[in-house]
């Protein structure tokens, strides 16, 4: 059998068994670290006025989709004021529903086809706030269809926001079947997939009620995606006549992803109820995004009779995460995997030399492998007692290495998940990178508790017969210390002759690796323009040779650097801190990750905190696309080693994997199409 196939059976069979013993663990909340996003975001804005998440959609004509509306049943009429167009369904028990029906704008493209999008009302109906919050979804792009639930007691009129109104949908929601919440979702299920405007996918929103029925409509397998404000009775399981709903039970049956966002100051949900429903989401292993934010009430959202609760800040932020999960979903693009197995935010991932296997770690304390072609977890690495800076793999997929905040270095075996050394350091272990042969391990040491910064250098026994026995103290120490400043990020040139180390203050240094003699410092970073933080964030070689690295900062650039001259090659020049910066092999790009830090993203000129993946052409320094996905800044990122795809970490605490499509294999600029021209001789 060859090695890899021996290797890789080795490894899923120790590993897997680690991994069940760990199925019933309860996780962490990922996202709480959001909450500094939402909490910064009120600052930006002034209380008062309504602010319903802002349209840049297009505008032009609809008729066409209207038309087919009226013509499948429907019609318009002014509802509250605002000319509505409609959809009348008869249901099982005799009762007519009413679909209200927000058709995208699209000037010149009669025949396009959107997604689809149910919006669930309150216990009020589809009240002007709603019909805002479903006009909004359409401008960017969706046809929205809002259901009038209450059709089996009255018209589709909404309920007024009083007492009266308010005692009559209180009423109505528990008096109402279950199996005629489950219709009315089917029933508009497929009136959107009947329009030949619609694409066939389809997602579901709603809020406090609504919450409850777009989380109860992801059971339904059609349904790709879910945003769940504030979802009510969930966690008492006290939904539709007899109080008595089965919605959290089958909460396995979601397969598309699931977002449920709620106020921590929400009454209708307590601590205790959220606790719930997150635990059973993690248990039954649902893919989503669990957000609590700061100070918010029940029904931050509604921008009228809300009692002081809305937010509109939170409100504006909450539907750009919104339109991120719809457009990710829907998104035919490099579709990526969602990987969920740490409780904080990601701080490194790194493939193996082969690329079959991705490991990564975070600001908690166990390390994790993952299986890149399909997102399957082999195992966890546990022995730390804090956060995990760095991970780094050896060429042959023998050993791994982290380094963590627990003054921590640890060795392990990556076929069976077990840790056969640890070294103790003075301080906290920013970066660990194997020399290209897997016989040394460079580590740095961080310069706080009066230890001065380092980079020491072991060398690796390789002997699998005496593992466990490696030297105790390192064969070279280099102070990193040039012009007063620590090292944050290191790696190996080509053969391991030179170590490159990127500082805190924007230089980039050049050591021998036998002798730990500075040969060169460059300021790479505090140069390109007047940005004051100039920390070297990552350091990432070309894949093929190493004979060049990219260095990333704080001050909003990326550099390409030379190993042999030490000399500036490319500057990459985006609009937010970057984290981390890779090199594509087999096309000319590099991938920058990064995005304003979300306690400061009141900073920016845009109300989003540019939480993307940007690509810039290596030879011209262009930036030509950008990737969404995250909800918090990107802290890592690693190409896959033959160039098909890459991984990001986020703030948030996923890993998207992604898998390069045509478009990118395809791209080329003007110049590199007329040069491919030229030399198949067709100009």
């Amino acid at each position: 059998m060859a090695r890899g196939n021996q290797r890789e059976l080795a490894r899923a069979k120790n590993m897997k068994k680690q991994e069940d013993l760990k199925k019933s663990q309860k996780l962490g909340d990922k996202n709480k670290r959001m909450q500094n996003d939402a909490d910064k975001m009120r600052e930006k804005q002034a209380a008062g006025g309504r602010e319903s998440g802002g349209c840049r959609g297009c505008r032009g004509s609809q008729q066409n989709a209207e038309r087919e509306t009226e013509e499948a049943g429907g019609g318009s009429l002014d509802h509250m004021g605002e000319k509505l167009s409609f959809h009348d369904v008869q249901t099982k028990d005799g009762t007519t529903m009413r679909i209200f029906v927000f058709h995208p704008k699209v000037p010149n493209y009669p025949n396009v086809k959107f997604p689809g999008v149910i919006v669930y009302s309150e216990i009020y109906q589809v009240s002007p706030p709603v019909a805002r919050f479903a006009k909004d979804i359409a401008g960017q792009g969706f046809i929205v269809a809002a259901p009038s639930v209450y059709h089996n007691f009255e018209g589709p009129e909404p309920l007024e926001y009083n007492d009266e109104g308010t005692d009559k949908g209180n009423n109505y929601k528990i008096q109402k079947e279950l199996k005629s919440y489950d219709e009315d979702a089917d029933l508009t299920i497929k009136y959107l997939l009947s329009l030949s405007t619609c694409n066939g996918n389809i997602g579901a929103t709603g809020m406090c009620l609504g919450g409850h029925l777009a989380f109860r409509t992801a059971l339904d397998s059609r349904i790709k995606a879910a945003f769940c404000f504030f979802a009510t009775d969930i966690h008492k399981h006290s939904l539709g006549k007899g109080m008595n709903d089965d919605s959290l039970k089958r909460c396995n049956e979601i397969k598309g992803e699931l977002v449920m966002i709620f106020g921590d100051k929400d009454t209708h949900v307590p601590l205790e109820g959220r606790d719930l429903i997150r635990s059973e989401l993690r248990r039954n292993k649902v893919q989503m995004t669990f957000i609590e934010i700061n100070d918010a009430q029940h029904a931050f959202v509604r921008d009228e009779s809300s009692k002081g609760r809305y937010d509109p800040a939170v409100t504006k932020l909450c539907f750009e995460w919104l339109l991120e999960l719809f457009n990710s979903v829907y998104s035919k693009i490099m579709r990526p995997l969602k990987l969920m197995g740490h409780e904080r935010a990601l701080t490194q991932v790194k493939y193996n030399r082969e690329g079959d296997l991705l490991f990564s770690v975070a600001k908690d304390n166990a390390a994790s492998i993952w299986y890149s072609s399909n997102g399957e977890r082999l195992g966890t690495l546990e022995g730390h007692q804090g956060v995990i800076w760095s991970i780094d793999v050896d060429p042959e997929t023998l050993l791994c290495a982290t380094g963590g905040g627990d003054l921590q270095v640890k060795l392990w075996t990556v076929e069976n998940g077990k840790c056969v050394y640890s070294w103790s350091s003075p301080s906290p272990v920013r970066r660990v990178a194997f020399s290209p042969d897997g016989s040394k391990l460079l580590v740095i040491a961080d310069q706080v508790m009066g230890h001065i910064g380092t980079i020491s250098v072991y060398d690796i026994n390789r002997d699998v017969s005496t593992i466990t026995q490696q030297s105790e103290t390192p064969s070279l120490v280099i102070e990193t210390e040039p012009n007063g400043s620590k090292a944050t990020v290191a790696g190996w040139s080509e053969n391991g002759e030179f170590i490159i180390s990127g500082h805190d203050n924007g230089l980039v240094s050049k050591y021998d690796s036998r002798t730990g003699e500075l040969i060169s410092s460059l300021q790479a970073h505090g140069i390109h323009n007047e940005e004051k933080a100039v920390g070297v964030t990552d350091i990432q070689f070309a894949l093929e040779d190493r004979s060049y690295f990219i260095t990333s900062s704080k001050d909003k650039c990326a550099v390409l650097i030379d190993v042999d001259t030490f000399e500036i090659l490319k500057v990459y020049k985006a609009d937010a801190p970057m984290n981390a910066a890779a090199i594509t092999p087999v096309k000319d790009f590099v991938i920058l990750g990064g995005g304003q830090e979300a306690r400061n993203v009141t900073t920016t000129a845009e109300s989003q905190g540019k939480f993307e993946a940007r690509f810039y052409h290596k030879i011209f320094e262009e930036e030509i696309g950008r990737v969404k996905g995250h909800f918090g800044p990107l802290n890592t990122v690693a190409v896959h080693p033959d160039g098909t795809g890459y991984s990001s970490g986020g703030e948030d605490g996923f890993i998207r994997v992604h898998t390069f499509d045509k478009s990118y294999r395809d791209f080329l600029f003007d110049a590199e199409r007329t040069e491919k021209a030229a030399a198949a001789g067709t100009i």
